[in-house]
């Protein structure tokens, strides 16, 4: 099995786990949007993380797309800082 299925489908939300991805589920770039469908095609990071802390980061994309009006197709940049 390919890896990015693995980690789809291996029960990573066992013990309070969920799926982190990198880009953003929600941007264009994000595994099943950027490969029609076929997330095992895609070039991007997943790791488990504990459900509590996906959720919290997850709220805050949420608000910094609301804060920051990012609408449908709006291009935006994430500086990775150290």
């Amino acid at each position: 099995m390919h890896p990015a299925l693995t980690l789809t489908t291996a029960g990573t939300t066992a013990g309070g786990q969920e799926c982190d991805e990198y880009p953003f589920q929600s941007a264009y770039e994000g595994s099943s949007t950027s490969t029609d469908g076929k997330p095992y095609q895609w070039l991007g990071s997943a790791r488990p993380i504990d459900g509590g802390d996906n959720g919290r980061g997850g709220t805050k994309l949420a608000n910094f797309y609301g804060m920051k009006r990012i609408l449908d197709n709006d291009p935006f940049f994430v500086a990775i800082l150290p």
